[in-house]
Order: C-alpha cells, then structure tokens, then sequence
C-alpha cells in the first residue's frame, strides 16, 4: 500500500480509503470531496524521518524547521506516523536488572522484623526521582515495543547525586531578563550527616512526623518571605544551579555556569531541617534598593 501511495505521490491514508471504498461496492464516481495532491517528494518524507530517528525526544515543528519540510505540521506528524513513530511518554529510568532485584531483596531480608514507620522512610533510589519543577511529561517518538530501549530513555541524575554525596548546594537564581541583572537567590545548602562510610545502607533513626513537621515549617517561612522581599516589578526568568564536587562527570546536556552574584545584597537565613542523613538550610540574597 505504502508502495502505491509513493507511486500516486499520495498519502497512504488516501489509497487505504479508496481501497476501502472499492471493497465496500461504493460508485467512486459519485463520491464527494476532491483531496489534495501530496507536496512532498520522496527526499523530503526521508529527511523528515531520518530527523527524528536520529532526535527522538524532538518536536514535530522542530522536525519540519530543521528540515525544511513543505507541509503543514500536522502534515508532519500524519507521515511519522505513517513510517511507524508513534509520539510516546518517555521513560526515565531503566528496567530493573536482575542485580537490582537481588539488592532490594537483600535488603528486605536483613530489616524485615523492623516496623512500619521504618519501611515509610525507605527510598530506592533508582526509582525515586527528585525534582525542583515539573514541566510536564517528556515526550519521544519511537516504535512499539520499545520503551526500555535505551535510546528512548530520557537519564536522570539528581537522585543518584544525593545518595553519593556529591551535591553541596541547589541554588535557585531569579534573573532580569531585560538587563540580565540578578534580583534574588536562593541557596539550599547540603550538609550531610551520619557515618559516612555506610553509604546506600545508612537509614535514619528520626521520626518521620517530626522530619514532616521541619519540613513544613521551613515551607512557611519561605511562603511568609513575600512580606518582606522586594516586589519584583520586571520580566524576569530562573535557573536552577546545582553545586558539586570538584570531580563530578556532568551530563552531556549541562555545562558550567558562573556564580550568580546579587549587587547591594541583602541575605534572610532561613529554618533548616534535619533527616539525620541530610541538613537543608536555606538562604534567600535579595537586592537592597534603598
């Protein structure tokens, strides 16, 4: 079908219809609405393909830009799809692998006999994904089946980061976005507790109830902090900073920044909270205009 529709410099959703048509015994002379003829060459549907196969996490206007495909943008998706990429939710992890079944069972066996609150404080890292924002879900175009493929999976870092000990601070940087003027920052500074030495095995001993309570507290204070921050009047965009270790291999999609430094600043020490693991404190620098 796909091989006549080339031919006709059709769609094959077109010859799909005519061919049902003719099955179902419908006078083709009588039949209403023209149709129009296919734009593309054979050239622009390759260029087009082969754009998103090599960027699956792409969009399809992304796609038609970078190629410079004649069609409308759902015109572009129709012939995705025709080529058999269907627009997915990315996964972001992988599968779990045999090892990791045997550690979590590992690990289940050595503290089964303690309680429930122990258990509610149990995170396995490498399905747990911490996140500053949510932008929405990841989308990829790929085939059926293919969900744990490994180029189809969106790599997160954050989670393993924390775990390893390797971050230091999260900086939250509100910048200007006329003069690039930096008006406020937030630092989230990391102090890690415990021994050190136990790694992936260290739980904590704290009551989850008062680790939710500090928690929360600090979540006030922050929300209270617009009863005395300046109003920010102008345009303004932010960025997410994260502090590492020196010999930390960074994502291929990220890349170093200069500190973001406030002119005439003014800093408000936050509340901190403590799991006994980790010791978030906060810090919000603001601009002083008076």
């Amino acid at each position: 079908m796909q091989t006549v529709a080339d031919d006709l410099h059709v769609s094959k959703t077109c010859i799909f219809k005519l061919k049902q048509n003719i099955d179902q015994g419908v006078d083709l002379a009588y039949v209403h609405g023209g149709g129009s003829r296919k734009i593309s060459t054979l050239e622009d549907d390759a260029s087009l393909v082969n754009w998103i196969q090599r960027n699956p996490f792409g969009t399809a206007v992304k796609a038609a830009y970078e190629t410079h495909f004649p069609g409308s943008i759902s015109t572009v998706r129709q012939h995705i799809r025709e080529f058999g990429l269907k627009h997915y939710s990315a996964s972001k992890k992988f599968a779990l692998e045999p090892q990791h079944k045997q550690d979590r069972l590992n690990f289940a066996n050595l503290y089964v006999n303690e309680n429930a609150d122990f258990w509610e404080r149990v995170i396995f890292s490498d399905e747990k994904i911490f996140q500053s924002s949510h932008d929405g879900p990841v989308r990829v175009y790929r085939p059926a089946n293919t969900r744990y493929e490994e180029r189809y999976i969106k790599p997160t870092h954050r989670s393993e980061w924390l775990v390893q000990r390797i971050v230091n601070k999260v900086a939250l940087v509100i910048t200007n976005v006329k003069t690039l003027e930096v008006m406020e920052r937030w630092d989230f500074n990391v102090q890690y507790e415990g021994n050190i030495h136990q790694g992936n095995d260290q739980v904590s001993d704290k009551p989850l109830k008062q680790i939710r309570n500090e928690i929360r507290d600090v979540m006030k204070q922050i929300a209270s902090s617009v009863a005395y921050l300046p109003l920010l009047d102008c345009l303004c965009s932010f960025d997410i900073q994260i502090y590492t270790k020196s010999d930390v291999v960074l994502p291929n999609e990220w890349a170093d920044a200069e500190p973001a430094n406030v002119k005439n600043a003014q800093s408000v020490k936050m509340r901190s909270f403590s799991t006994n693991i980790h010791k978030m404190e906060t810090v919000v620098t603001y601009k002083n205009d008076d």
